[in-house]
This record gives C-alpha cells, structure tokens and sequence, in this order.
C-alpha cells in the first residue's frame, strides 16, 4: 500500500505498491511578487558553517548550486534542539526540513511491510545529513528518522530554500 493526497490535502491508502511512486509536486515561488523578502541570516561560527558546507557536498540537490547560493542555504539554516526518542521524519508522510546533524546519534527506520518503522537501515553519529528530498517536493518519506540521543541539527524548510534558488535562478535570466 502508499500513500495519496487527495485535492482536500487529505492522505488515503492506495492499492498502488509503495515501491512505486504516483507523482510529485511542489509548492510554486514566483520571484517577481516576492522581491522584497529580506535573506534569513542565523548566526553560526566559521567552524559550524565549514561543517555545514562540508556535509552538503554529496547532496544531489546542493551540487548544481552557485557559490553565492550555497552560501545563502547555509546562512538561512536555522539550529534545532531534538531529544531522545524524537521522530523527525515520519515513513509514508511528507515533510518539509532537510537536516544536518551537528550533535547528535540518529536511527534511520524501514518499514517494508506497511507496518511501523522498526527495521534499522542506518545510524548517523555526530555526522551526516537527512531530508534531502523534502527540499524539491512535498512526497511521503521512504523512511523514520529517530533521535538515539539529544542532538543539535541545522535545519532549512522548503520554502526558504525554493527561494533562494528561485531568486537567484530570476535574477540570472534578467541579465
């Protein structure tokens, strides 16, 4: 079984198998009626930004960005205190934050059966990063990300980051 969201932004079962994706979709950002939002600035040291740019490397979705750009994710990820036994990605729902672990041991969980999310895949410690996808389009995650221990995680939602890439991706095409 996966999961669908109807027009009401409801989530049902579908008979479709949960291998199999029905689609994906995103919010829409129109740089030319948001011209004056301000850039989102949270303090962080040298040594935190150069962690956060380091751990975005690998990230698919990072490596098509412009210096100047990159910049402005890190600038705008903001830092999230988690507990033990915190879920912050949920198998089968759609979330908006990608994360970057700074402090912290994380579970990632698999369901193959339909059933709660018990079967260990992955463990980060004090490193790595998780919710890539979450970035580009609103898609049930294909897995449960739990804190082991308190943690420290540097965290950018959707929309901040569909703006800033929109933003620049405008001004690029105006010159």
């Amino acid at each position: 079984m996966a999961f669908f969201l109807d027009s009401d932004f409801e989530y049902h079962l579908s008979p479709v198998p949960a291998e199999r994706r029905l689609a994906i979709c995103s919010e829409c950002f129109d740089p030319t009626t948001d011209k004056e939002v301000k850039k989102i600035v949270y303090p962080k040291s040298d040594e935190q930004k150069e962690r956060i740019r380091h751990a975005m490397k690998n990230g698919f979705i990072f490596q098509s960005l412009e210096p100047e750009q990159v910049t402005e994710v890190i600038d705008a990820m903001f830092e999230k205190q988690v507990f033990s036994g915190e879920r912050l990605i949920e198998q089968g729902i759609g979330t908006d934050c990608f994360y970057i672990i700074e402090k912290g041991q994380f579970d990632v969980l698999v369901s193959k059966d339909g059933e709660e999310a018990t079967e260990l895949d992955k463990t980060y410690k004090n490193e790595g990063s998780f919710g890539e996808v979450a970035l580009i389009c609103n898609s049930p995650q294909s897995a449960t990300v739990v804190a082991v221990t308190d943690g420290i995680l540097w965290a950018i939602d959707r929309k901040t980051f569909k703006r800033i890439v929109s933003t620049a991706a405008h001004h690029n095409r105006e010159l």
